[in-house]
């Protein structure tokens, strides 16, 4: 009769074993040797033995995708490492506000380890703020969180981006608006248009500014220093400027919307992606990029016209996907780019096609906040109930 060899288990090797001192079951997970020979192990705690196989499994789970997680690596860490090496360009003045906007959010959950830290916490520590952030502060701070964590996920320091699970809140009430209504306007238009203060007053009503950038003849025209002090300038009378560009004007727009952070952008038609062409990069890497700017939304329009004639939704919905995935239906508006649309589609047709594309992946609020609610926030609108 042949001998049977029993060989137990060792600790190191996805052995769950009772640790009386501490009162909880313990599981190893063995990740081999280090410089001097010795084994190293990752270990897990629970209170009974299914936590500890659940939290093994999911330990197991992120080695084999070669997620390097530390329970010593805290969210602060991970912020602080993307202010000092994830900003390459940003001004000075952005960095700092940056800083200053997650330093409370820190304050709460900045000693969590990372690989911890769950959507949860992210929601509870934001809610925190509403009383004392705008709106516009919590986005930022909401994207900046989400930065830093995808700045770890390119290090293999994280599985997954929970900030980005996570819907900014609304915070606290501005001083009432004293815009004027959409019949206001009109009529005040109406009243004045015989006047000598006609321009005047439609220069008074004015919510955003676009410049024809594509026309200009220097292709580095959003880096001059005076366009610079103009944007600024736009910034700071409270309007937003439209980013009407093309793909090769993206990385200047890069620069400008990391440089002026506190500036309304708007990208317009998507950057006109070169559809007919079946171009995609380096378009949609460059919107990926830009995506990651807080302080910058998109449009969803123009695109018939860069498809061409005889296009199909099948041609265009690829871009509009990617559009959707960078920039989330919290910062996505629609934009019929009427009448340059009728040079290939209807009013009709742009408007089915942006529906048909987003619907499959959109619920009934996002699609509102894509289709009006977006841009009444972003212009600052004061529309009525009826008119929405």
């Amino acid at each position: 009769m042949s001998e049977i060899t029993v060989r137990r288990r060792g600790h190191g090797e996805d052995g769950i074993y009772f640790d009386a001192a501490r009162n909880r079951y313990i599981g190893a997970v063995s990740v081999g040797y280090g410089p001097g020979g010795k084994r190293t192990r990752r270990k897990v705690s629970g209170k009974t033995k299914q936590e500890v196989r659940a939290k093994l499994k999911a330990l197991h789970d992120e080695l084999n995708t070669g997620v390097k997680s530390s329970r010593t690596y805290t969210v602060r860490q991970t912020v602080e490492d993307w202010l000092r090496e994830g900003l390459d360009g940003t001004s000075e003045r952005t960095r700092t506000l940056y800083e200053g906007l997650l330093e409370p959010v820190l304050e709460m959950i900045g000693a969590r380890p990372l690989r911890d830290l769950s959507a949860g916490d992210v929601r509870s520590a934001l809610g925190e703020l509403v009383a004392r952030y705008s709106t516009r502060s919590l986005q930022i701070t909401r994207n900046s969180l989400e930065r830093a964590i995808r700045h770890a996920e390119s290090d293999d320091l994280v599985r997954r981006n929970v900030a980005a699970l996570v819907k900014s809140p609304r915070g606290r009430s501005g001083r009432p608006s004293k815009s004027f209504t959409l019949d206001q306007a009109k009529a005040l238009l109406a009243a004045a248009e015989p006047t000598r203060w006609h321009a005047y007053v439609a220069l008074s009503l004015l919510v955003g500014i676009r410049h024809l950038v594509p026309d200009e003849p220097d292709p580095d025209w959003l880096r001059r220093a005076d366009v610079r002090r103009g944007l600024r300038a736009v910034g700071d009378a409270g309007l937003a400027y439209d980013l009407l560009v093309r793909p090769g004007h993206l990385p200047a727009a890069l620069e400008v919307t990391g440089d002026l952070a506190d500036v309304r952008f708007v990208l317009d038609h998507g950057a006109k992606p070169a559809i007919a062409a079946g171009n995609r990069e380096p378009w949609a890497s460059l919107i990926s990029d830009l995506a990651a700017r807080p302080n910058v939304l998109c449009k969803v329009s123009g695109l018939v016209t860069e498809a061409g004639p005889g296009w199909r939704p099948a041609h265009i919905a690829p871009y509009i996907d990617h559009l959707l995935d960078c920039f989330g239906p919290g910062r996505l508006m629609f934009g019929s780019d009427w009448p340059v649309c009728t040079l290939a589609a209807s009013y009709a047709e742009v408007l089915d096609l942006a529906r048909g594309a987003l619907s499959s992946r959109l619920g009934p609020d996002e699609l509102a906040a894509v289709f009006a609610g977006n841009t009444i926030t972003f212009y600052g609108l004061d529309v009525g109930e009826t008119e929405r």
